[in-house]
Parts: C-alpha cells; structure tokens; sequence
C-alpha cells in the first residue's frame, strides 16, 4: 500500500464516520453519500480497477473517471445545499411575519399629529390638520 492510498482511505473514513454522527439529513442523501465515499475508498485501495472501470465506460484512465465522479458528487452536494439553504429561507420568512404580526404598535393619537417639514424650504406643515 502507498502513502497516499493510506492518506486518502483515511480522510474518506474520517468523512464518512464524520457525515454518520454529525449531518443530519434526510435518509436518501446519507445513502448516497456513503455510497459515494465506500466507492471512492475502493477505487483508492484498487487504482486498477478504477481503469478497468474507465475503460469500460470509454473514459482513458481511471484518473479521469475518479475526476469525474468527483464533479458529479460535488454538483450532487451544491443541490443539496441549495435546498437546504431555500428551505432555511423560507422557514426565516415564516419566522419574521410571525414576529412582525404579534408585535404590531398602533400610534397614539398624539404620533398621528406629527409635523413635516419640507426638504424645499423650512415651512412647517401639519400631517393632521384639525
């Protein structure tokens, strides 16, 4: 085994065991993930395989094919996160009209007499004149 086999199998131990404990998220996105990082350990452990692979698919090497699923995880987690971040929009939405609602001030009668002063000139004009 080599350095950056052992290197590499360690950080993506280290996700998985870290995403398991850590992230929560729906069933489905865990699965694919796991997936994704057990798939990625075997191409580490068997580089071979991963151009046998390759070669199969009609990609050149099994570089280009572990580059490749790489994007396609990446786009995977940009989607996720893009979700996740709408979601938290519009429970921050909900959250706010709620709050603005049941904090609701009505002006006294005095704060409806207000006085406005022209940006034109220093005239002063009642807003409620009686």
């Amino acid at each position: 085994m080599r350095p950056i086999q052992l290197i590499l199998g360690s950080i993506l131990v280290f996700t998985m065991v870290y995403y398991t404990r850590k992230v929560r998220s729906p069933l489905l996105n865990r699965a694919i993930v796991l997936v994704l990082i057990i798939v990625g350990i075997l191409l580490i452990m068997f580089p071979e395989k991963s151009t046998l692979i390759a070669n199969f698919l009609g990609v050149g090497r099994g570089a280009d094919l572990v580059n490749y699923f790489g994007l396609i995880f990446l786009f995977f987690l940009y989607l996720t996160l893009l979700s996740e971040i709408r979601e938290l929009k519009s429970s921050f939405t909900s959250l706010v009209r709620e709050l603005a609602l049941r904090n609701i001030h009505y002006p006294d009668n005095d704060e409806l007499h207000t006085k406005i002063v022209s940006p034109a000139s220093d005239e002063i004009y009642q807003a409620n004149p009686e």
